[in-house]
């Protein structure tokens, strides 16, 4: 939780397609994203390879980018930041900028 929030970090599998979003942590890509639908807030789950909303059946990919229903934008990305094998929530760090200054 942060802020009151769900928090998903997802270590992502060689089979799950890389994405600009990605946390490259120690050479291994993360998704981190605040846990609630971007339609009207619903805690979507992990099914197989991507998060449904069993709310409207929004669908969210393993980086969290919306891909079908309702949802009107990607998963909500939450600051954070990295030291050494600690995962801060709440602080910008670099690879947090890093991602934001990528179009996404």
């Amino acid at each position: 939780m942060w802020r009151g929030k769900p928090v998903f970090i997802l270590k992502k599998t060689s089979e799950m397609k890389d994405s600009p979003r990605d946390a490259i942590i120690n050479k291994e890509h993360y998704t981190i994203v605040i846990g609630l639908c971007t339609h009207l807030g619903c805690i979507p789950a992990w099914k197989t390879n991507k998060w449904k909303c069993a709310c409207h059946g929004g669908e969210f990919d393993s980086s969290g980018k919306n891909v079908f229903g309702p949802p009107p934008r990607p998963l909500d990305l939450l600051p954070f930041d990295v030291k050494d094998n600690t995962l801060i929530l709440g602080k910008e760090g670099p690879e947090y900028n890093r991602i934001l200054s990528v179009k996404i």
